[in-house]
């Protein structure tokens, strides 16, 4: 995975070199979504497919027809606010499942 891209989020590792803040990025990401936690990775992300058909169901079978939408409008506010929102949770997510391990690296790295 590029990682390049994550580097950003992780502030505390700007004072090292930027191979280095790579190395340690790519270290914590295979710890955490490594081979070794595939069931975890599996079970949580059925869990968010759960909740995305959930809300997705909410809002076309409960929302919609409260606001009297019709459904293009029910559609496009699936679109441009469910869809977005679940993608920045998860982003979140991973990005809260990747800090601690960071931390953890990046004091392994200063000793």
């Amino acid at each position: 995975m590029n990682v390049k891209p994550l580097l950003k989020y992780f502030p505390e590792i700007h004072h090292l070199p930027q191979d280095a803040q790579l190395r340690l990025l790519q270290g914590a990401h295979d710890e955490a979504f490594g081979a070794h936690n595939k069931l975890r990775i599996w079970r949580n992300n059925l869990a968010g497919f759960a909740v995305l058909v959930a809300a997705c169901t909410l809002v076309i079978a409960v929302i919609g027809p409260w606001l009297d939408l019709q459904a293009s409008t029910t559609g496009a506010l699936l679109m441009l606010i469910v869809f977005p929102v679940f993608l920045w949770v998860q982003q979140r997510r991973y990005l809260a499942r990747l800090r601690p391990i960071v931390d953890q690296l990046a004091r392994q790295h200063a000793r």
